[in-house]
């Protein structure tokens, strides 16, 4: 089963998990918009491909996924 199908997250409560994850993990003020629609792309069971300029923080993405459904058990 995939991760998406597992975890269902209400959009207010994501969009939390967003700022507690990247500020708790990442030491980081916010995600990049283009961040958080992938993620909420992911999360709402949609299929992701994701291509950004090296630097951008795609790493933040896919480790937020595993954060986020870590979070949610």
């Amino acid at each position: 089963m995939a991760v998406r199908e597992q975890f269902y997250f209400e959009p207010e409560k994501l969009e939390e998990a967003f700022d507690f994850i990247v500020w708790q993990f990442f030491d980081l003020d916010k995600l990049h918009n283009d961040q958080k629609e992938a993620l909420r792309e992911f999360f709402s069971g949609q299929d992701l491909y994701f291509s950004a300029l090296t630097g951008f923080g795609k790493y933040l993405i896919f480790q937020s996924i595993a954060i986020d459904t870590s979070l949610a058990v």
